[in-house]
């Protein structure tokens, strides 16, 4: 039942983005943080973060931000490997803002709640973000990044308005997930409504014909999403039933068996296994087994999910295997060996 919330947030999300939804949003979070020095970076950041919570897929994330701001970075001066650098560093937080897919799938498969996770994964993601923020601040003062113009009071209420109804989206589904009013598919099914309300009734930005093509680019990515899910759920329980756990123990063991030594090798592998298998697969073959071994390691499995995913999410990220990341360096227009050696410090 809840793999049935997967399909109704991508399609949320879809229609919010295609809608016309991207540009009211961009524009608001420039207006907030664009007279910092190196604001428009900055507005990078924030927008991936809210963007993250309405989309649900990281890739519709990365496409949206970057196509909004790609033309203001340019004019601006920016160079298009410093922002897609910028991009790619953010769009690692956004697997554990609500409601990432990530978060539901790995809840679908184990015992953990769904609640449970979108409540734990919105500090990590914002302190993530944070520190994304401060290092921008850091190199624009030392590589004198310019500032966006001064935005009016007036204009900033009226961009505030437009926004407003698009910011509603990831309030709405918290509330009423974590404050028990419905559950994670109902919340989803309403998302759809309320997308369609504000994107094609209020904004107007969809016309019918664009409507179906949104509806049928969303049922593509729900069938990738979902094959990906019983694919995956296989290959894990041969993995289970193979033995693999006991091997890896073993291992362990030779590293002296601690806490430290468990969660460092979890780390690397699901960064290493979401560069080369791309993130969710990754995830389905080694989170049950990974989480499973949790207990005699005395972890909570909560703060061990949240742990790997975003382990997951910087290998699917970071060059030079990382799938997200050439999508990032397409959005961006810009070449791959460009764009790592500015990844670095990010």
């Amino acid at each position: 039942f809840i793999l049935l919330a997967i399909p109704f947030f991508i399609l949320a999300g879809k229609i919010m983005t295609d809608g016309g939804l991207t540009k009211p949003l961009a524009d608001w979070v420039t207006a907030a943080v664009g007279r910092l020095q190196g604001g428009l970076l900055q507005a990078v950041v924030i927008a991936m973060y809210i963007f993250s919570g309405i989309s649900g897929s990281k890739i519709a994330d990365v496409a949206a931000v970057g196509t909004t701001l790609k033309g203001m970075l340019k004019e601006q001066g920016y160079e298009p490997a410093e922002s897609a650098a910028v991009l790619s560093a953010a769009g690692i937080m956004g697997e554990t803002i609500p409601p990432s897919l990530v978060m539901m799938v790995l809840a679908s498969i184990t015992t953990l709640s769904v609640a449970g996770f979108f409540v734990a994964g919105v500090v990590p993601a914002a302190l993530l973000g944070l520190c994304l923020m401060a290092i921008v601040y850091w190199r624009a003062r030392k590589l004198n990044w310019p500032r966006c113009a001064k935005t009016t009071w007036p204009e900033r209420l009226k961009i505030t308005y437009r926004a407003f109804r698009g910011l509603l989206v990831p309030i709405i589904l918290i509330i009423g997930i974590v404050g028990g009013f419905a559950t994670t598919t109902e919340v989803s099914s309403f998302a759809v409504v309320y997308a369609i309300v504000i994107s094609v009734f209020l904004y107007r930005g969809m016309s019918f014909r664009s409507f179906l093509t949104t509806l049928a680019n969303s049922a593509t990515m729900s069938g990738m999403v979902l094959f990906m899910v019983s694919a995956g759920s296989a290959f894990s329980w041969t993995l289970a039933v193979s033995g693999l756990q006991s091997v890896v123990s073993a291992f362990l063991d030779t590293l002296g068996g601690s806490t430290a030594a468990f969660m460092a090798f979890s780390i690397v592998l699901m960064v290493i296994m979401g560069s080369i298998l791309e993130g969710l697969p990754s995830l389905l073959i080694f989170g049950p087994m990974l989480l499973q071994m949790t207990t005699q390691y005395g972890i909570n499995p909560m703060h061990f999910g949240i742990v790997i995913i975003i382990a997951m999410g910087i290998g699917t990220f970071i060059p030079p295997f990382g799938i997200c990341y050439f999508v990032t360096c397409a959005v961006m227009d810009t070449p791959v060996e460009k764009v790592t050696p500015r990844f670095v410090p990010y």
